[in-house]
Protein backbone atom coordinates (compact mmCIF):
# COMPACT_ATOMS: atom_id res chain seq x y z
CA UNK A 1 0.00 0.00 0.00
CA UNK A 2 2.84 2.34 0.82
CA UNK A 3 4.47 1.59 -2.55
CA UNK A 4 1.20 2.56 -4.23
CA UNK A 5 1.12 5.96 -2.54
CA UNK A 6 -0.45 5.52 0.87
CA UNK A 7 1.17 7.95 3.30
CA UNK A 8 1.68 6.22 6.66
CA UNK A 9 1.54 9.53 8.55
CA UNK A 10 -2.04 10.09 7.34
CA UNK A 11 -3.37 6.78 8.66
CA UNK A 12 -5.13 7.44 11.98
CA UNK A 13 -6.41 3.97 12.87
CA UNK A 14 -6.06 0.41 11.60
CA UNK A 15 -8.49 -2.36 12.48
CA UNK A 16 -7.33 -5.98 12.47
CA UNK A 17 -7.41 -9.18 14.44
CA UNK A 18 -4.71 -9.99 16.99
CA UNK A 19 -2.30 -11.65 14.55
CA UNK A 20 1.19 -10.97 15.94
CA UNK A 21 2.91 -10.77 12.55
CA UNK A 22 0.35 -8.30 11.26
CA UNK A 23 0.56 -6.19 14.40
CA UNK A 24 4.35 -5.99 14.22
CA UNK A 25 4.14 -4.98 10.55
CA UNK A 26 1.59 -2.30 11.43
CA UNK A 27 3.86 -0.94 14.16
CA UNK A 28 6.79 -0.91 11.75
CA UNK A 29 5.09 0.72 8.75
CA UNK A 30 2.35 2.75 10.44
CA UNK A 31 3.96 3.85 13.71
CA UNK A 32 1.60 6.82 14.19
CA UNK A 33 -1.62 4.88 13.64
CA UNK A 34 -3.68 3.59 16.53
CA UNK A 35 -4.60 -0.07 16.43
CA UNK A 36 -8.22 -1.20 16.84
CA UNK A 37 -8.63 -4.89 17.59
CA UNK A 38 -11.61 -6.22 15.68
CA UNK A 39 -14.46 -6.49 18.16
CA UNK A 40 -15.88 -9.58 16.45
CA UNK A 41 -12.55 -11.40 16.69
CA UNK A 42 -12.21 -10.23 20.29
CA UNK A 43 -15.55 -11.82 21.16
CA UNK A 44 -14.50 -15.07 19.49
CA UNK A 45 -11.24 -15.04 21.44
CA UNK A 46 -13.18 -14.42 24.67
CA UNK A 47 -15.26 -17.54 24.02
CA UNK A 48 -12.05 -19.59 24.04
CA UNK A 49 -11.40 -18.46 27.61
CA UNK A 50 -14.71 -19.57 29.14
CA UNK A 51 -16.98 -22.61 29.24
CA UNK A 52 -19.60 -23.11 26.57
CA UNK A 53 -22.47 -22.46 29.01
CA UNK A 54 -21.16 -18.92 29.70
CA UNK A 55 -20.69 -17.94 26.05
CA UNK A 56 -24.02 -16.19 25.50
CA UNK A 57 -23.69 -14.22 28.74
CA UNK A 58 -20.15 -13.06 27.89
CA UNK A 59 -21.20 -12.23 24.33
CA UNK A 60 -24.09 -10.08 25.59
CA UNK A 61 -21.88 -8.30 28.11
CA UNK A 62 -19.18 -7.55 25.54
CA UNK A 63 -21.81 -6.26 23.09
CA UNK A 64 -23.02 -3.98 25.89
CA UNK A 65 -19.48 -2.68 26.48
CA UNK A 66 -18.96 -2.06 22.75
CA UNK A 67 -22.35 -0.34 22.41
CA UNK A 68 -21.52 2.32 25.01
CA UNK A 69 -21.93 5.95 23.97
CA UNK A 70 -18.34 6.92 24.81
CA UNK A 71 -15.04 5.54 26.06
CA UNK A 72 -15.69 6.43 29.69
CA UNK A 73 -18.96 4.49 29.74
CA UNK A 74 -17.43 1.54 27.86
CA UNK A 75 -14.60 1.39 30.35
CA UNK A 76 -17.05 1.55 33.29
CA UNK A 77 -19.05 -1.36 31.85
CA UNK A 78 -15.85 -3.31 31.21
CA UNK A 79 -14.74 -2.78 34.82
CA UNK A 80 -18.08 -4.12 36.04
CA UNK A 81 -17.67 -7.14 33.80
CA UNK A 82 -14.12 -7.78 35.04
CA UNK A 83 -15.29 -7.53 38.65
CA UNK A 84 -18.17 -9.93 38.01
CA UNK A 85 -16.00 -12.56 36.30
CA UNK A 86 -13.01 -12.31 38.67
CA UNK A 87 -14.73 -14.60 41.18
CA UNK A 88 -16.32 -16.92 38.61
CA UNK A 89 -13.52 -17.36 36.05
CA UNK A 90 -10.39 -15.53 37.26
CA UNK A 91 -8.30 -16.43 34.20
CA UNK A 92 -10.91 -14.89 31.89
CA UNK A 93 -11.22 -11.77 34.09
CA UNK A 94 -7.44 -11.33 34.03
CA UNK A 95 -7.33 -11.69 30.22
CA UNK A 96 -10.19 -9.22 29.91
CA UNK A 97 -8.43 -6.71 32.17
CA UNK A 98 -5.19 -7.01 30.16
CA UNK A 99 -6.78 -6.75 26.70
CA UNK A 100 -10.00 -4.71 26.93
CA UNK A 101 -8.31 -1.50 25.74
CA UNK A 102 -7.59 -3.05 22.34
CA UNK A 103 -11.20 -3.18 21.05
CA UNK A 104 -12.01 0.21 22.63
CA UNK A 105 -9.61 2.26 20.49
CA UNK A 106 -12.51 3.06 18.16
CA UNK A 107 -13.98 5.37 20.83
CA UNK A 108 -11.22 7.85 20.02
CA UNK A 109 -12.62 8.30 16.50
CA UNK A 110 -15.59 10.46 15.45
CA UNK A 111 -18.89 8.82 16.34
CA UNK A 112 -19.88 8.51 12.67
CA UNK A 113 -16.78 6.36 11.99
CA UNK A 114 -17.03 4.02 14.97
CA UNK A 115 -19.56 1.57 13.58
CA UNK A 116 -17.58 1.07 10.36
CA UNK A 117 -14.13 0.80 11.91
CA UNK A 118 -14.87 -1.37 14.93
CA UNK A 119 -14.58 -4.67 13.02
CA UNK A 120 -13.01 -6.19 9.92
CA UNK A 121 -16.36 -7.66 8.83
CA UNK A 122 -16.55 -5.70 5.57
CA UNK A 123 -13.15 -6.95 4.45
CA UNK A 124 -13.98 -10.51 5.48
CA UNK A 125 -17.22 -10.31 3.50
CA UNK A 126 -15.19 -9.32 0.44
CA UNK A 127 -12.79 -12.24 1.00
CA UNK A 128 -15.74 -14.64 1.32
CA UNK A 129 -17.10 -13.38 -2.00
CA UNK A 130 -13.76 -14.10 -3.69
CA UNK A 131 -13.72 -17.56 -2.15
CA UNK A 132 -17.30 -18.22 -3.26
CA UNK A 133 -16.65 -17.12 -6.83
CA UNK A 134 -13.43 -19.11 -7.17
CA UNK A 135 -15.13 -22.25 -5.81
CA UNK A 136 -17.74 -22.02 -8.56
CA UNK A 137 -14.99 -22.54 -11.13
CA UNK A 138 -13.50 -25.36 -9.03
CA UNK A 139 -10.46 -26.06 -11.24
CA UNK A 140 -8.58 -23.29 -12.98
CA UNK A 141 -6.58 -24.20 -16.10
CA UNK A 142 -3.64 -22.20 -14.76
CA UNK A 143 -2.68 -19.61 -12.13
CA UNK A 144 -3.18 -16.71 -14.56
CA UNK A 145 -6.85 -17.58 -15.08
CA UNK A 146 -7.41 -17.52 -11.31
CA UNK A 147 -5.57 -14.20 -11.10
CA UNK A 148 -7.79 -12.77 -13.88
CA UNK A 149 -10.95 -13.71 -11.99
CA UNK A 150 -9.74 -12.35 -8.67
CA UNK A 151 -8.46 -9.18 -10.38
CA UNK A 152 -11.85 -8.68 -12.05
CA UNK A 153 -13.54 -9.04 -8.66
CA UNK A 154 -11.12 -6.56 -7.13
CA UNK A 155 -11.77 -4.06 -9.92
CA UNK A 156 -15.51 -4.54 -9.48
CA UNK A 157 -15.19 -3.82 -5.75
CA UNK A 158 -12.98 -0.81 -6.42
CA UNK A 159 -15.58 0.62 -8.81
CA UNK A 160 -18.27 0.06 -6.19
CA UNK A 161 -16.20 1.95 -3.63
CA UNK A 162 -15.58 4.81 -6.07
CA UNK A 163 -19.08 5.18 -7.52
CA UNK A 164 -21.40 3.66 -4.93
CA UNK A 165 -22.56 5.10 -1.64
CA UNK A 166 -19.72 6.11 0.65
CA UNK A 167 -18.87 3.46 3.19
CA UNK A 168 -17.00 6.01 5.28
CA UNK A 169 -17.08 9.73 4.65
CA UNK A 170 -13.93 11.56 5.55
CA UNK A 171 -15.69 14.87 6.23
CA UNK A 172 -15.23 14.49 9.98
CA UNK A 173 -11.58 13.44 9.93
CA UNK A 174 -10.52 16.78 11.32
CA UNK A 175 -12.26 15.81 14.57
CA UNK A 176 -10.23 12.65 15.12
CA UNK A 177 -8.70 12.73 18.55
CA UNK A 178 -5.07 11.76 18.74
CA UNK A 179 -5.35 8.14 19.81
CA UNK A 180 -3.77 7.22 23.10
CA UNK A 181 -1.37 4.86 21.39
CA UNK A 182 0.57 4.14 24.57
CA UNK A 183 -2.54 2.80 26.33
CA UNK A 184 -3.41 0.58 23.35
CA UNK A 185 0.16 -0.65 22.85
CA UNK A 186 0.51 -1.49 26.55
CA UNK A 187 -2.57 -3.66 26.40
CA UNK A 188 -1.30 -5.30 23.20
CA UNK A 189 1.86 -6.62 24.82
Amino acid sequence: MIERGLEPSKVACITSDDHLGLRSALQRYFPHAAWQRCQTHYQRNAKDKISRRNCSEVHAQLRDVFAAVDYKEARRRAEQMIKQWSSRVPVFAEWLDETIEQPLTVFQLPKAHRLRLRTTNNLEKYHQEIKRRTRVVRIFPNARSCLRLVSALAMEQSEEWLTGPRYLTMVETGTVEQPNKERVLQSAT
